[in-house]
C-alpha cells in the first residue's frame, strides 16, 4: 500500500508557505513556535498531551501558552474536552511523564491558560484551527494540536505572515476565550493527581470494574431484585458459564436460589450466550420458577419435575418424559439447562458403576451436555449425602473441562471436599459466608446485628441455632433386642450393598434388608414396628410349606422372599411383641413423651419471640399417623395438627398428592407464602416426610424435630433449611431437636464399640450419620447436628468470640481459601465501592505498592478492540509471566488505605509501556489503538528503604 506523501511549498523567503500531507502541522510548528517570545495562541478542536510532548521543546522561549478548545456546545461539553485531553494517558507508544511535569510547571507558573470555546459557537459547533505566535507569525489549516493532527494524519497547513490577518484572528481569539469556560483548575488537578499516581486500591477497583462488572438485565417492575450476596453469586455463575459452559452453585437453603437462577438465565440471554431455557426442579416449585423466569423476566422456559428423568420411556408423545426428550434432542449451544435441587441425582454414578442398569438420568442428559454443547447451571443446597460418589454424580452432569493443546476435554473430578470446593466451576456459599460478606459490606444495624436487605427490608438470620439431641428408651427394648439378636428377622436373601469409600473405591457387600428394616421401624414408633412385625409373621420360613390360597386383601402383606426361621418359631417370640406394640399407650412411650414436651413448650406454653409452630419429620407413614392420633389424644382441640400422610379406610397410610400437600404447607406457613399470619387453618404442628424436605419455605416455624433420623447428610441439611432462613425478626430463635435412641450409646454417652448385634447396628447408624454430617459440614461450613444432649452454636456473635462461632470456626476459615470465596470477596469489594469505581478516570491510572515477592513486576490492564486484557510482566527477567486472572486479582487486592510506594512516576509509566510493547508483540497486535487502562508496579519489600533515593535516580 502506497504511503501518502508530504508536500511542502516555500515562499520567496524560503519559509514553508504551504504544507499538505502527514506531518504538515509539525512543519509549521517547527518553523513558527520557536519565534514566540510573549504569547502563543492555539485555537483547535483537539489539544492532546502527545501533541504538547511533540512540540514543547519548540516553546522554550518563555512565552505564555493560551489555548482555545471546544467541541459541541452542550452542557457537559467541558467534560468531553477534558476526557479527550486525558485520553492520551492511556496511550502506550511514548512516555509522557516529563511532558506532563513540564505542562504542570507551566500551569503553576501562570504560563498556561486553557478555555473551552462556547460563548460564540453556533449550533454547528466549533471547528477553528489556527495558531498565532505573538503578532508576527502563525499558521492555519486543518491540523489539530494533537499527536495525530500534527504528525500522523494527512492535513493541510498554510503560513500566516500578514499582520492585519494575525491581528484579526488574535482579537477574535481573545473575545471568544473571554466568554469560554476555564478548564485550567480541573485539568491541573487531574494532571497533578496523575503525577502523584493513584492509590493501589484504585487500581484494584479499576481492574475489578473492568473484568468483573455485570450489566443489569431487563426485568418487569414486579420482579424480585437480587440481594447483595445473590449478585455476587450471579456474577460468578455467569462468568463460569461463559468460560466453562457450566456452573455448580452450592448455596445454603433459604438464600434464594430461585431468584439467583432466574437472574443467571436473564444475564445469559442478555449476553447472547443462550436463547432457550429448560428448567428441571421440584414439582412443588413449578409455579415459582415459571413466575421468576417467564413472567418477571420475559424468558420462555420449559419446566419439568425432577422425577421426570426417572420415568421410563413412553409411547405417548404428550407424556412429560417424551416432551423432555424432544427438548433435549433439539437443544444446542444456545440452550441453558438449569437443574434445581440437583442433589436428587446424587446416587446416579453409583448406579452406573454397579453396571446393573444404566442411569436414566445420565443416559438422557449427558449426551446432550457433552455432545450438543448445552450450557448447564446446577443448583443445590447440599452435595454430600452418603459418600464422595455423590460429588462425582453431580460433576458428571457438567460440560467437560475446556480442551487444551495437551489434552482433550476431560470430566471434572474431586475426591475430597477440599478438592471439590477448589474446582473453578464450583461455588460453595453457606450461612457463614452471608454473614461475613454482610458485615464487611457494613450492613450492621444500631444494635450491631448483621442484616441482609431483601426488597428494601432488613432481614436477619437467627442469632443462635440451638441444637438438642435428647435420647429416648426404645419400646419393648429387652424383648426386641433379644429377637433381633436371635435372628428372628433374618431372611434367606441378602441384597447388594455398595458405596464409594473416601478413596473413591467402589466397595461392595451384602446386607440383610429385613433386619435393617426392623431396626429402622423399631427406632421410628410402636406402630411402625407393629407393621413390620405383622409382615414378618405373614411371611413363611424357608422350611414352611408354600401356602395354597392367596392371602386376604386386608391381611398384612408378606415379604417377597422367605425368612430363615419357621413361622411357628418366630410366632412364639414376635406375636407377644406385636400385641405389646399395638397396646402400648402414648403416656408410656418415652420417645413420644419427648415430642409431647417439645410441643407443649413451643406451641402452648411459649412466651416471647417464639412463633408457636413445630415442624416434625418422620421416615414412616405409620409413624405420621401414630403422631397425629397421639397429639390429638393428649392435647385435643387445643392443638391444631396437620400431616402430609393420611390414614385410609383399611388402616393403612399413604402420602397425600402434591397439590394437597402444598395447600397444607401454605396453611402451616402463611407468612412464608406471602399471606397474612393466622390465615387458613394456621396449624401449630406439621408432620411430614422428606418428600417435602427440600425447596419449601416453612420459616413460620421456629422449632424442628427430627423424630426419625435421616439416613443422609443432605436430608439433614435440607430439613433444617425449611426453617433456617432470613426473616425480618432479628431475635428469632431456632431450635433443632434430633431424637436419638439411648441404646446406641454406652452409659458414658459415647457411641458403643462393643455390644449386641442390634445395639451395634444402631450405633453404626448414628456414627454413619455423624460422619456424613461432618463431611457435609466441611463443604458448607455449618453444623446442624449436636453431639451432646444439648449444644448451642451461635451463627453470629461479633462481641464475644467463641470457639463455636461459625465465622471463626476452622472449618469456615479453611473453606474461605477456596477460589470461589476469593472471587466472592472481590465481587463484594466492587459492590461496596461501585460509586468510587464509576468515578475513576477511564484510563492512564498508575500506582505502585510493596509486595512480598523478590523481583519487581508490573500488572497491566490493557483495552484492545473493546476487550480487556490483564497480564503481568517480570521487570527483572524482562518477560511476560502466565499467572491466572484469579492469581493477579489476589496480588492486586488490598485495603482502601494501602499506601503507595515512593517511586518516580516515569519509572512506573515506562515499565508499563515496556510490558505493553512486549505483550502486543507476542500477540501480533499494533501498539496503535491499544489503551492502557491502568497499571500497578509491584515493588519487592526489600527495595522499600531505597525508595527515597530512587526518586532522584
Amino acid at each position: 500500500m502506497n504511503s501518502i506523501p508530504l508536500d511542502i511549498a516555500d515562499d520567496a523567503a524560503g519559509r514553508p508557505a504551504l504544507a499538505v500531507g502527514p506531518g504538515a502541522g509539525m512543519i509549521m510548528a517547527k518553523h513558527c513556535l520557536p519565534q514566540a517570545k510573549d504569547t502563543i495562541r492555539l485555537a483547535s478542536v483537539y489539544f492532546s498531551l502527545t501533541g504538547y510532548d511533540l512540540t514543547r521543546h519548540l516553546m522554550s522561549g518563555g512565552a505564555t501558552l493560551r489555548i482555545l478548545i471546544g467541541q459541541d456546545d452542550e452542557p457537559k461539553a467541558h467534560r468531553a474536552v477534558l476526557k479527550e485531553i486525558l485520553a492520551d494517558l492511556g496511550q502506550c507508544e511514548r512516555p509522557l511523564t516529563e511532558a506532563i511535569e513540564d505542562l504542570v510547571h507551566r500551569m503553576e507558573a501562570g504560563q498556561f491558560f486553557i478555555r473551552e470555546a462556547r460563548g460564540y459557537t453556533t449550533s454547528y459547533g466549533y471547528h477553528c484551527k489556527f495558531y498565532l505566535m505573538d503578532g508576527s507569525i502563525g499558521w492555519h489549516g486543518s491540523t489539530n494540536f494533537s499527536g495525530r493532527g500534527l504528525r500522523d494524519s494527512a492535513e493541510q497547513a498554510s503560513l500566516l505572515t500578514d499582520p492585519q490577518q494575525i491581528a484579526l484572528l488574535a482579537r477574535w481569539f481573545d473575545e471568544v476565550a473571554a466568554h469560554g469556560r476555564d478548564l485550567l483548575a480541573e485539568l491541573l488537578a487531574r494532571l497533578q493527581a496523575w503525577l502523584r499516581m493513584a492509590m493501589p486500591f484504585e487500581i484494584y477497583l479499576k481492574v475489578l470494574a473492568a473484568v468483573r462488572r455485570l450489566e443489569e438485565p431487563s426485568r418487569r417492575p414486579q420482579a424480585d431484585l437480587p440481594t447483595h450476596y445473590q449478585q455476587l453469586l450471579i456474577s460468578r455463575a455467569v462468568r463460569q458459564l461463559t468460560e466453562f459452559s457450566g456452573a455448580l452453585v452450592v448455596a445454603a437453603t433459604g438464600l434464594g436460589k430461585t431468584v439467583l437462577g432466574a437472574e443467571v438465565v436473564a444475564h445469559c440471554r442478555a449476553r447472547g450466550l443462550t436463547r432457550r431455557c429448560i428448567v428441571i426442579g421440584p414439582a412443588g416449585l413449578r409455579k415459582q420458577w415459571l413466575r421468576h423466569v417467564c413472567e418477571d423476566r420475559d424468558i420462555k422456559a420449559d419446566y419439568f419435575s425432577l422425577e421426570t428423568l426417572f420415568q421410563p420411556n413412553s409411547e405417548n408423545e404428550e407424556h412429560q418424559i417424551e416432551l423432555l426428550r424432544q427438548k433435549l434432542q433439539t437443544a444446542d449451544t444456545h440452550t441453558l439447562l438449569l437443574i434445581d435441587e440437583v442433589h436428587t441425582y446424587r446416587n446416579q454414578w453409583l448406579r452406573e458403576s454397579l453396571q446393573a442398569e444404566s442411569s436414566r438420568v445420565f443416559t438422557r442428559l449427558v449426551p446432550a451436555i457433552q455432545q450438543q454443547g448445552l450450557h448447564v447451571l446446577l443448583l443445590t443446597a447440599t452435595v454430600y449425602g452418603t459418600d464422595f460418589g455423590n460429588l462425582k454424580s453431580l460433576l458428571h452432569m457438567l460440560p467437560l473441562q475446556p480442551k487444551s493443546a495437551a489434552q482433550p476435554g476431560t470430566e471434572w473430578e474431586a475426591r475430597t471436599a477440599a478438592q471439590f470446593a477448589m474446582l473453578p466451576i464450583v461455588t460453595v456459599f453457606g450461612i457463614p459466608h452471608v454473614l461475613q460478606l454482610a458485615r464487611e459490606r457494613g450492613d450492621v444495624d444500631e444494635l450491631e446485628r448483621v442484616y441482609v436487605e431483601f426488597n428494601k427490608q432488613r432481614c436477619y438470620l437467627p442469632p443462635e441455632l440451638h441444637l438438642y439431641a435428647p435420647r429416648y428408651q426404645l419400646p419393648c427394648e429387652t424383648a426386641m433386642q433379644r429377637a433381633l439378636d436371635e435372628e428372628r428377622f433374618a431372611s434367606t436373601k441378602h441384597v447388594l450393598h455398595a458405596y464409594f469409600s473416601e478413596q473413591m473405591r467402589l466397595e461392595k457387600g451384602t446386607t440383610n434388608s429385613l433386619f435393617n428394616d426392623a431396626i429402622e421401624a423399631w427406632l421410628s414408633s410402636p406402630w411402625a414396628l407393629a407393621q413390620n412385625l405383622a409382615r414378618n409373621l405373614a411371611t413363611p420360613g424357608q422350611r414352611d410349606p408354600v401356602p395354597d390360597n392367596l392371602p386376604d386383601a386386608e391381611a398384612p402383606r408378606p415379604y417377597g422372599y422367605a425368612l430363615k426361621q419357621k413361622q411357628s418359631t418366630r410366632y412364639q417370640v414376635l406375636a407377644p411383641l406385636l400385641d405389646q406394640c399395638t397396646q402400648e399407650s402414648y403416656t408410656h412411650n418415652h420417645k413420644f413423651g419427648l415430642l409431647r414436651t417439645i410441643v407443649q413448650r413451643a406451641c402452648l406454653d411459649y412466651t416471647g419471640p417464639s412463633t408457636g409452630k413445630v415442624l416434625v419429620f418422620v421416615n414412616r407413614w405409620a409413624t405420621a399417623i401414630y403422631l397425629v392420633k397421639g397429639l390429638a389424644y393428649i392435647f385435643g382441640a387445643n392443638l391444631r395438627v396437620a400431616s402430609t400422610v393420611i390414614e385410609l379406610a383399611n388402616g393403612t397410610a399413604e402420602l397425600l398428592l402434591s397439590s394437597k400437600r402444598n395447600k397444607i404447607l401454605r396453611d402451616f406457613a402463611p407468612v412464608a407464602h406471602k399471606r397474612p399470619a393466622g390465615s387458613g387453618f394456621d396449624y401449630h404442628v406439621l408432620i411430614c416426610t422428606d418428600a417435602d424436605g427440600k425447596g419449601v419455605n416453612l420459616q413460620d416455624a421456629d422449632t424442628l424435630v427430627h423424630y426419625d433420623l435421616p439416613t443422609a447428610a443432605d436430608e439433614l441439611y435440607q430439613r433444617v433449611g425449611r426453617l433456617l432462613r432470613l426473616t425480618p425478626n432479628p431475635n428469632r430463635r431456632i431450635s433443632i431437636y434430633t431424637l436419638e435412641p439411648a441404646l446406641g450409646y454406652a452409659n458414658q454417652g459415647e457411641l458403643l464399640t462393643v455390644a449386641s448385634k442390634s445395639q451395634q447396628k444402631i450405633a453404626t447408624l448414628l456414627n454413619r450419620l455423624q460422619r456424613r454430617h461432618d463431611h457435609s459440614q466441611s463443604i458448607m461450613a455449618t453444623s446442624v447436628r449436636g453431639r451432646q444432649e444439648y449444644t448451642q452454636e451461635p451463627l453470629e456473635n461479633a462481641s464475644v468470640i467463641m470457639t463455636v462461632d461459625l465465622m471463626t470456626d476452622p472449618t469456615f476459615i479453611e473453606a474461605t481459601d477456596a477460589p470461589a470465596q476469593a472471587e466472592l470477596r472481590h465481587l463484594s469489594v466492587l459492590s461496596r465501592y461501585r460509586d468510587i469505581a464509576n468515578n475513576l478516570p477511564e484510563n492512564g491510572l498508575h500506582s505502585a505498592r510493596a509486595y512480598q515477592g523478590s523481583q519487581a513486576r508490573i500488572i497491566v490492564l490493557l483495552l484492545v478492540a473493546g476487550h480487556y486484557n490483564l497480564f503481568r510482566y517480570n521487570l527483572k527477567l524482562e518477560k511476560l509471566e502466565k499467572p491466572t486472572e484469579e492469581e493477579m486479582l489476589e496480588q492486586l487486592a488490598c485495603e482502601v488505605d494501602t499506601e503507595r510506594v515512593a517511586l518516580p512516576t516515569s519509572l512506573v509509566e515506562n515499565s508499563a509501556n515496556v510490558a505493553i510493547q512486549v505483550w502486543c508483540s507476542m500477540n501480533g497486535l499494533p501498539l496503535e489503538g491499544a489503551i492502557k487502562v491502568c497499571a500497578l508496579y509491584l515493588d519487592p519489600r526489600g527495595m522499600i528503604n531505597r525508595g527515597p533515593n530512587r526518586l532522584f535516580s
